[in-house]
């Protein structure tokens, strides 16, 4: 009974181990959960800092905070939810559906980097799962907060120096 059970398991890591079907899964894992508590939750209200800033630079080129210039907030997540707001048209769930496509693009990068530097893909699936399915990462993927972009922006980094 044990080993039928291991050839089937067996059977499916050819399977994961292509390219598409890898990255096709590990987004599906990322993506629904996500989506899920976006469903359940509906979008939060959008007044907080990162879309008041980026009201700010698509009225006038500036991160504005109350129509006053601002320099203590990071700029790249206004700048993320402006161009989503000009290509959305202010469309919330469309804006936080881009931002759950950022996760899912950390947790393929996550994959890779894993795969890369522990030499196995079990290793890899295991750590894009974590990613996944952790209830803090799904909370904010879904809300207007900048963790979603700071961690993509880190394994991409990471996978950039670990291929240097």
């Amino acid at each position: 009974m044990n080993s039928v059970f291991l050839q089937r398991r067996m059977a499916i890591l050819p399977f994961l181990s292509s390219g598409f079907a890898r990255t096709a899964l590990i987004v599906m894992v990322c993506a629904v959960p996500r989506f899920v508590y976006l469903w359940i939750t509906g979008p939060d209200d959008p007044h907080v800092y990162p879309w008041l800033l980026s009201e700010g630079l698509l009225s006038s080129g500036t991160l504005l905070y109350d129509g006053v210039p601002a320099g203590a907030f990071e700029p790249l997540h206004p700048l993320l939810i402006a161009v989503a707001r000009l290509a959305t048209g202010d469309h919330l769930n469309a804006i936080l559906s881009l931002q759950i496509g950022i996760a899912c693009v950390a947790a393929v990068m996550l994959d890779r980097l894993t795969r890369q530097m522990a030499g196995s893909a079990r290793a890899g699936l295991l750590a894009a799962g974590a990613y996944a399915g952790s209830p803090y990462l799904i909370r904010h993927a879904s809300s207007w907060m900048e963790i979603t972009l700071l961690t993509t922006l880190l394994c991409a980094g990471w996978l950039a120096g670990a291929r240097a």
